[in-house]
């Protein structure tokens, strides 16, 4: 496997280091460059490195989404390598991994609809924050969003399938900081 095996000039140190990022990318996926380097405790340099070698060898994919480098396991199979999560499920997990949008999601699940500045002050953000990330949810199909007077009243799309998503692939725990007893509350 070539997680394994050393390349050129490689050491065990390399190994380990590109082992440790392929590990944080299956228990974290979809998180940033940054974030990613942060959680493999790991230099950002180095991570772009064995995110490299790791696509190389089909074991992750990244793909651009808001300005960030977000990185997502792959699964091997006998034809070759396939995406562990659909695009939908991709697109959603590149989302949770901002702040606001997590806590815009953690609030939207334990009430529902809610109003855009009923979420601004959910998530402790400005109302323009909070619009962009509103809009950025529902461009990726994350919130559904209808109109009552002028107000705009927001859902989550599926809230199922948001759900199993967490469950199956909770942020680090940096990332509920400042709302942990929301998320525990949501049995996470």
């Amino acid at each position: 496997m070539v997680l394994l095996v050393s390349g050129p000039g490689e050491d065990t140190v390399d190994l380990e280091t590109r082992r440790r990022v392929f590990l944080t990318v299956n228990r974290y996926p979809g998180l940033a460059l940054a974030k990613l380097a942060e959680q493999a405790e790991v230099d950002e340099s180095l991570v772009r490195y064995h995110v490299r070698i790791l696509e190389e060898a089909a074991l992750v994919r990244s793909e651009e989404e808001g300005g960030h480098r977000r990185v997502f396991p792959l699964e091997r199979t006998k034809a070759g390598a396939k995406s562990a999560l659909d695009e939908r499920e991709r697109r959603w997990l590149a989302l949770l991994r901002r702040p606001p949008v997590l806590r815009a999601v953690v609030a939207l699940l334990d009430e529902e609809p809610l109003r855009a500045g009923e979420l601004a002050d959910a998530c402790g953000v400005s109302a323009s924050t909070a619009s962009h990330h509103i809009k950025r949810m529902e461009e990726g199909g994350l919130v559904a969003i209808t109109r009552e007077g002028r107000s705009r009243l927001i859902r989550l799309a599926d809230r199922k399938r948001v759900m199993g998503l967490l469950a199956e692939h909770p942020p680090p725990e940096d990332l509920v900081q400042g709302f942990v007893e929301a998320w525990d509350d949501l049995g996470f």
